[in-house]
């Protein structure tokens, strides 16, 4: 593959998924992020009072602080 196909093709991953030397620019909505961490939840757990936590950040809370809800306490 030459050089100029090369450079072809970056530019169209580029133009199909983002500069990747680029931040992001847009923002998580509020019922994606963890209450606690303010971050995207990958496992996503709901207490008892209906927040939504991650799931490894509530259980360490949970063993740390004891058995209340971080938010509603």
């Amino acid at each position: 593959m030459s050089k100029e196909e090369r450079e072809k093709k970056y530019q169209q991953a580029v133009e199909f998924i983002g500069d990747p030397t680029k931040p992001f620019d847009f923002e998580i909505p509020d019922y994606l992020t963890c209450k606690i961490t303010m971050e995207l939840m990958e496992e996503p757990v709901i207490t008892e009072s209906g927040i939504t936590y991650e799931k490894a950040v509530l259980m360490e809370h949970l063993n740390k602080n004891g058995n209340f809800d971080p938010v509603t306490r």
